[in-house]
């Protein structure tokens, strides 16, 4: 008969888990990393690499409200990409279909041959976890530049290149590019180029702090029994 001991786990284990996160700021990463190959645009005469920003909520509307992404000398920063997440949604549907509702899973299994009696015997080390879960999420890349040759050029290295992306864990897709230029001055220094891109982006979630982790050993339980022999 087969029980389970419950042991702590080490430091070197709990690293080990920590590598195997997939966090929100994972995911909010790997979509500003999308953005970050060095692209150039010529601005006025002037060649300038397209900076990359990723903004929080906080961030994000102070931009609005000032109309643009502003350095500590109020100056516009430009050309460049800002990022924000905006919704996250939770598909009931391919969770159930997943895991259904079985609670803990087993994460990781392995023979401990130097503890094991024989092969006969043998015991396992385990951890159980709850599950990763099945997310969505949507984000905003605000392209801004001063000139529509510039923005040109930034949308369309974004379509030949990352229309679909996959990286480890997560796919995604670019889903519209919405025009929010503000041309009602065009002087030089107001005039603003923008455009807006949906990037609707699924993968799982997971994140060993919350996933309550636990480890343990299997043993085969051994039962004596006594008998009179006549």
């Amino acid at each position: 008969m087969e029980e389970t001991i419950q042991k702590n786990i080490t430091k070197e284990e709990q690293q080990l888990l920590q590598s195997l996160n997939f966090d929100l700021e994972y995911f909010d990463q790997s979509v500003t990393d999308l953005f970050k190959n060095k692209l150039q645009v010529n601005e006025g005469g002037e060649v300038k690499e397209v900076k990359v920003r990723f903004a929080t909520p906080e961030r994000w509307v102070t931009m609005l409200n000032e109309g643009a992404y502003l350095d500590k000398n109020k100056n516009p920063i430009l050309p460049l990409i800002v990022i924000r997440r905006r919704d996250l949604d939770l598909p009931p549907e391919n969770e159930v279909f997943m895991y259904g509702n079985k609670g803990k899973i087993t994460l990781y299994k392995q023979l401990l041959q130097d503890k094991s009696v024989s092969e006969k015997d043998p015991i396992f080390e385990i951890f159980k976890a709850y599950p990763p879960r099945f997310i969505q999420l949507t984000y905003d890349a605000r392209i801004m530049t001063r000139y529509y040759s510039s923005i040109n050029k930034i949308i369309e290295s974004i379509i030949m290149k990352n229309k679909k992306f996959y990286i480890k864990n997560l796919t995604g897709v670019f889903d519209a590019f919405s025009d929010e230029s503000n041309t009602d001055d065009f002087s030089e220094n107001i005039r603003i180029i923008s455009n807006t891109a949906t990037i609707t982006v699924s993968g799982f979630l997971w994140n060993e702090k919350f996933a309550e982790v636990e480890k343990y050993y299997t043993v085969n339980k051994i039962t004596l029994t006594e008998r009179t022999i006549p």
